[in-house]
C-alpha cells in the first residue's frame, strides 16, 4: 500500500517540481513530506513555547539572572541525560518519542494553569524557562535519530535540507503566531496552541513509525545486542573516539558562542524594551524573521553548499556569519547590530549547519550513536549552556564587561571552532576508508635506501618470513639496490625457497655483503639446483670469496655437464665486465663464438640449452662485435632461445634492434613479454622511438597497446608527458592501456606531475560515454522486458547488445576510477571503486559518501550523478538528461554506428539484420569501409539481409 501511494505521489504535478529544486526522488516523497510537517509543528509548538518563557523569564528576574539559569540547566540536564541513558537500555525510539511528546503536552497544560492562576509564580517561571530549553533538545535529538534510521547517508544529504526546513517553518510559524497573538491574548494563553501542535505530532509519528519504522525497531539496545550503558560509559566512548570528540567540543563550543550572543541580544533588546508583552512580540517578530532567514538558507544554499563541499568545509559558514556579527556589535552595540549577531547565528544555526552536524552523526555505528547522539544532544549541550552561564557570570559579575566587549570572547570562540571544524572532517573521511581501506602494510615503504629503522626493517622482515611467493618477490624487487645486514638471516633462509627467483634475488643480495659467508650452503645449491640463473648468481657469489677465483672459473667452465659450464660462462661474462685482466686471460668473445659455431653438432637438448646461454651472454657481455649474432638467435626456432635473444637484443641497448623488437610485440604472449622486457631494457633512449610507434595509426593495434606499459616502465617524467599526450585516444583499447599505464606511474613515484586540465577533460568524456551508454542499454532493456519482440533471433542478439553494453560501463567506470587515481591517492580510489562495486548496498552508499567529501567541486560534479545514477534503480533513471530526451531505439543505434566502438557496432549491426528499418541502410553502407575487418563483414552482411541490393 505504502508503495502504490509513492508511486501516485510521484505521478503528482507537484512531484516533478520538488524534484528539481530538492532532487527528491520516487519513493521518497512520502517519508520526506510527512517528516517535514512533523518538525514543522514539532517546532512550531517550541517556538510559541520558548519565546513565552523567556519573555516572563526576562520580565521577571531581568537579564542579568540568565547566566544562573544557563547553569541550572545544565545540571538538570546531567541528571536528564543519566536517566534517558537508562530508558534507551529497555525502551525503544518509537516508544520514547511517544512519551515524550505525551509528557510534555501534559506539562505545557500546567504551566498553563499555573502561570493563569499566579501560583508559586517565581518557581514555576523559572522552571518554564528552563523546560522549554531541555525539551527543545530532547525532542530535537529523537526527531534526527529517527530520522537517520529512516534515510541512509547519501539520502540524507540530498532530504535533511527539505525536511530540515520543516523546523525553519514551523519557526516561523510559531513566531509570528507568538507575534499576532501575544498582544492580543496574553503571552500565556498560546500554551495551549503549542499543546495543540505536539499532539498533532503524536499522530504523524504513529503513521511513520508504522510505514517506515518496523524494520528499523533494532534501535532498542536489548534487541541489537548492545551492551548496558550509563552516562559515564556513553562519555568514555565519546572520549575515546576523535569523531565522536570533535563533534561533542563542537557542539560545545557553538552553544557557548550561542549563550554569549544571546546574551548579546536579550541585554541589548531589554534595555530599550521594557514592557513585557511588547518584548515577547519583539523576540516572536525577530525569531520569525529568524527562521525567514534560516528557510532561505535552507531552500537555497543547504543542499548546493552539502553536495559541492562535503559535510566538512559547510560547517564553517556560521562561524565566520558569527565572526562578521560579532564585528558589527563591537564597534556599534546598538539594537540593529543586536540583530544582526542574532541573525547570522541562528540563520546558519537550524539550517546549514543543523544538516551538518546531523550528518555527521550518520556514519557512526548504530549501537553507539543511539546513546552517544542522546547524551551530545542533551547532556553536551545543556553543560555548554552551562558553561556559557559560568563565563558570562565571570564577565558580567566580575568584570562587569559591557556587551560590546563580548564580541572578543565571542571571536575567540570562533577561531576554535573553525580549528575543530577541520579536525572533525578528516575523522568523518576515516569512517569510510576504514570500510574499504586496503592493509597499509609497506605500501608508505620509500624506495630509496633502506633507513635503519627498526620499525621499517622489522615490517620488510615479516614480509619475507611470512609472506607468499609473489608479496616476497614484490619485495626482494622493491629491496633491490639496497643492502642491509640485518636481513640477512631472512635471505639466507629464502635461499632454500622453492622458486628459483626468490633464491636468485636473495643470492644478490648476499653477494653485497661481505661480512655474510654462506659459502657451503650456496655451494651446494650451484650443484642441487637446475636453474640456470640461480647457478650463476651462486658461481658469482662463490667467485667473489674464493682465495683463486681464476682456478675456480676454468674448473667450471671444464666440466663435463654442459649446464655447469653456461652457467659459469655467464658468470664469467658478468664479471669480465668490469675486469679486464680476467677478460683478457679468458676470452669471453671466442668462447661465444665457438660455442655459437659448435651448436649444430650437438644434440637438440643441448644445442637448444647452449644457445640461449650464448644469447644472455652477448645482453650481458658488451661486446659490440657480437650483437649481430642475436638477429640468427631471435630467429631461432626453439622459443626459449628466440625469447632470450629478443630480451638481450634490448639488454645491448643497440639501436639497430629496436624496429625489431617491435615486431615481437605483435606474435604469440610468450615472444611479446619478452619484446616488452626487451624493451624496457633498452633505457630511457628508447621512449623517442616508443613515441612515435605510439602515434603511428598504421602500425598494428595489437603493437600499440603494448607500447604504453612499456613507457610507464621507465618512471620518469619524459614517460608521464608521452603518455598525458596521448590520453584522449578514441580507440578504447588503447585509451585504457594509457590510463593504466599512467596509473602505474602514479603509484610507484609521488614525485611526478600530472596535467590536471587534461584528466578532468578525459573523466568528463568518459562520464559523458558512461552516461550516454547507460541510457542506451537501459531503453534496450526496457524493449527486452516488455516481450513484444516474439523474433528469437533478434531476442539474441539483443541480448547479446545489452551483455555488450553492461561489460562496457564496468570497463568504462574502471577507467574513470583510474583517471581519478592520478589526481588523487591512487590506493585509496581503488578501494572507492571496489566499495562502488561491492554487491552490499551499505559498501556501496559509505564509498560514494568518502567521495562525495575528497573530491574537488568541478571533479564532484562529473562523478557523483555518474555513480548514484548508475546504480540506482531503473525507476529512478531521469527522464531526460542535461535537459534533453534520452534518445529513442533509432537514436541509440544510430550513436552506436556512428561511435569508435568497433564491438558495439557489431553488436548493433547483429541486432539489426533483423530489423526492418530502411533509415539504418545508410549508416550500414558507411561501415563497409570501416578499417575492423569484422565490423565490414558484418555490415556488408547485414544490408544483404535487408534485400534492398543486388548480391
Amino acid at each position: 500500500m505504502a508503495v502504490m501511494k509513492n508511486s501516485i505521489l510521484g505521478q503528482h504535478l507537484l512531484y516533478p517540481l520538488l524534484k528539481k529544486i530538492f532532487d527528491i526522488r520516487e519513493g521518497e516523497l512520502h517519508r520526506t513530506v510527512w517528516m517535514f510537517v512533523y518538525l514543522f509543528l514539532l517546532i512550531c509548538a517550541l517556538m510559541i513555547a520558548k519565546p513565552v518563557s523567556t519573555a516572563l523569564f526576562l520580565a521577571r528576574f531581568s537579564a542579568r539572572h540568565l547566566p544562573e539559569a544557563y547553569m541550572l540547566t545544565a545540571v538538570l540536564a546531567a541528571t536528564l541525560s543519566w536517566y534517558y541513558s537508562s530508558l534507551l537500555k529497555t525502551r525503544s525510539l518509537e516508544s520514547l518519542m511517544r512519551a515524550t511528546l505525551v509528557s510534555a503536552i501534559c506539562c505545557l497544560m500546567l504551566f498553563w494553569v499555573f502561570i493563569y492562576f499566579h501560583i508559586a509564580p517565581g518557581i514555576v517561571l523559572y522552571v518554564f524557562f528552563i523546560w522549554a530549553s531541555l525539551i527543545t533538545l530532547i525532542c530535537a535529538s529523537q526527531f534526527w535519530l529517527a530520522a537517520g534510521l529512516f534515510f541512509n547517508i547519501r539520502e540524507a544529504k540530498r532530504l535533511f535540507g527539505p525536511m530540515g526546513s520543516g523546523a525553519i517553518a514551523g519557526g516561523i510559524a510559531g513566531g509570528y503566531l507568538t507575534r499576532l497573538l501575544a498582544p492580543v491574548m496574553g503571552s500565556c494563553h498560546l500554551i495551549p496552541a503549542a499543546a495543540l501542535c505536539l499532539a498533532g505530532c503524536i499522530a504523524i509519528m504513529e503513521k511513520l513509525w508504522r510505514n517506515y519504522g518496523l524494520q528499523n525497531r533494532v534501535l532498542t539496545p536489548a534487541q541489537a545486542d548492545l551492551e548496558p550503558q550509563g552516562t559515564w560509559l556513553t562519555l568514555s566512548r565519546i572520549l575515546k573516539s576523535r569523531h565522536l570528540r570533535y563533534t561533542a567540543l563542537i557542539l560545545t563550543v557553538s552553544v557557548v558562542t550561542a549563550r554569549l550572543v544571546d546574551y548579546q541580544f536579550n541585554t541589548i533588546v531589554s534595555g530599550v524594551i521594557s514592557d513585557k508583552d511588547e518584548l515577547a512580540a519583539f523576540l516572536g517578530l525577530w525569531m520569525s524573521n529568524l527562521n525567514l532567514v534560516s528557510l532561505l538558507i535552507q531552500i537555497a544554499l543547504t543542499r548546493k553548499a552539502l553536495e559541492l563541499f562535503g559535510v566538512g568545509y559547510s560547517l564553517l559558514f556560521m562561524p565566520a556569519a558569527v565572526l562578521l556579527g560579532a564585528v558589527a556589535t563591537l564597534f556599534s552595540p546598538a539594537l540593529w547590530s543586536a540583530v544582526f549577531i542574532k541573525v547570522s547565528e541562528g540563520g546558519f544555526k537550524n539550517s546549514l549547519n543543523k544538516s551538518g552536524m546531523e550528518l555527521l552523526f550518520l556514519p557512526v555505528p548504530l549501537k553507539i550513536k543511539s546513546q552517544a547522539k542522546a547524551f551530545i544532544d542533551v547532556f553536551v549541550d545543556s553543560a555548554a549552556g552551562g558553561i556559557g552561564g559560568l563565563l558570562l557570570a565571570g564577565l558580567v559579575f566580575g568584570l562587569n564587561a559591557a556587551p560590546a566587549h563580548i564580541s572578543f570572547v565571542i571571536a575567540a570562540f570562533v577561531g576554535l571552532w573553525i580549528l575543530l571544524v577541520l579536525k572533525v572532517k578528516r575523522e568523518y573521511l576515516n569512517y569510510f576508508i576504514e570500510k574499504f581501506n586496503p592493509d597499509a602494510a609497506l605500501d608508505d615503504l620509500p624506495m630509496g635506501p633502506i633507513p635503519e629503522n627498526e620499525q621499517i626493517i622489522q615490517s620488510i622482515s615479516a614480509m619475507l618470513s611470512r609472506g607468499d611467493t609473489r608479496d616476497i618477490l614484490n619485495m626482494m624487487q622493491r629491496i633491490s639496490g639496497f643492502h642491509s645486514e640485518k636481513l640477512s638471516d631472512n635471505f639466507i633462509r629464502l635461499l632454500a625457497h622453492p622458486d628459483p627467483k626468490i633464491c636468485a634475488e636473495a643470492l644478490r643480495q648476499l653477494y653485497f655483503l661481505k661480512k655474510i659467508d654462506v659459502r657451503d650452503k650456496v655451494e651446494r645449491l650451484m650443484y642441487e639446483r637446475k636453474n640456470l640463473t640461480v647457478r650463476t648468481e651462486a658461481m658469482r657469489y662463490l667467485f667473489h670469496f674464493d682465495k683463486q677465483p681464476r682456478q675456480f672459473l676454468q674448473k667450471l667452465l671444464a666440466d663435463s655437464d654442459y649446464r655447469l659450464q653456461g652457467a659459469a660462462l655467464l658468470c664469467l661474462v658478468r664479471e669480465a665486465r668490469r675486469n679486464r685482466l680476467l677478460r683478457a686471460n679468458f676470452n669471453p668473445e671466442k668462447m661465444i663464438e665457438q660455442l655459437l659455431f659448435s651448436a649444430n653438432e650437438m644434440e637438440e637438448r643441448q644445442a637448444a640449452f647452449t644457445c640461449k646461454v650464448c644469447a644472455r651472454a652477448i645482453g650481458v657481455s658488451d661486446i659490440p662485435d657480437l650483437h649481430p649474432y642475436l638477429f640468427i638467435l631471435m630467429e631461432d626456432r626453439d622459443p626459449e632461445v628466440a625469447a632470450e635473444a629478443v630480451i638481450s637484443a634490448g639488454r645491448t641497448q643497440n639501436p639497430m634492434f629496436i624496429r625489431s623488437l617491435f615486431s615481437f610485440l605483435g606474435r604469440s604472449s610468450h615472444y611479446r613479454n619478452a619484446a616488452v622486457q626487451g624493451l624496457i631494457s633498452h633505457g630511457p633512449q628508447v621512449l623517442d622511438a616508443l613515441e612515435e610507434a605510439l602515434s603511428n595509426v598504421y602500425i598494428s593495434s595489437i603493437i600499440r597497446k603494448q607500447l604504453p606499459g612499456v613507457i610507464a616502465a621507465f618512471n620518469n617524467q619524459k614517460a608521464v608527458d608521452i603518455l598525458s599526450r596521448h590520453l584522449m585516444e578514441t580507440d578504447i583499447g588503447m585509451s585504457y592501456e594509457v590510463i593504466r599505464a599512467l596509473n602505474r606511474l602514479r603509484i610507484k613515484s609521488g614525485s611526478l606531475l600530472f596535467d590536471k586540465k587534461q584528466v578532468l577533460n578525459k573523466i568528463k568524456s568518459e562520464a559523458d560515454d558512461y552516461m550516454e551508454m547507460l541510457f542506451i542499454l537501459y531503453g534496450q532493456m526496457a524493449i527486452e522486458s516488455a516481450g513484444d519482440d516474439t523474433a528469437r533471433n533478434r531476442t539474441l542478439a539483443r541480448e547479446h547488445l545489452i551483455r555488450t553494453l553492461e561489460t562496457r560501463l564496468d570497463e568504462n567506470l574502471e577507467r574513470i576510477f583510474r583517471l581519478l587515481g592520478l589526481s588523487y591517492p591512487p590506493a585509496e580510489m581503488y578501494n572507492a571503486y571496489k566499495g562502488i562495486k561491492s554487491p552490499d548496498a551499505q559498501t556501496r552508499i559509505s564509498a560514494m559518501e568518502f567521495l562525495d567529501n575528497v573530491l574537488e567541486i568541478n571533479i564532484k560534479q562529473v562523478i557523483i550523478p555518474v555513480i548514484e545514477t548508475g546504480f540506482s534503480p531503473r525507476q529512478d533513471l531521469p527522464l531526460t538528461k542535461d535537459d534533453k530526451e534520452i534518445p529513442g531505439e533509432f537514436e541509440s543505434y544510430a550513436a552506436m554506428l556512428k561511435g569508435e566502438d568497433d564491438v558495439l557496432k557489431e553488436k548493433t549491426l547483429n541486432l539489426l539484420m533483423y530489423q526492418s528499418d530502411d533509415r539504418f541502410l545508410p549508416l550500414m553502407a558507411e561501415l563497409i569501409g570501416s578499417p575492423s575487418r569484422t565490423v565490414r563483414g558484418m555490415a556488408v552482411r547485414a544490408i544483404e539481409r535487408t534485400g534492398r541490393f543486388r548480391r
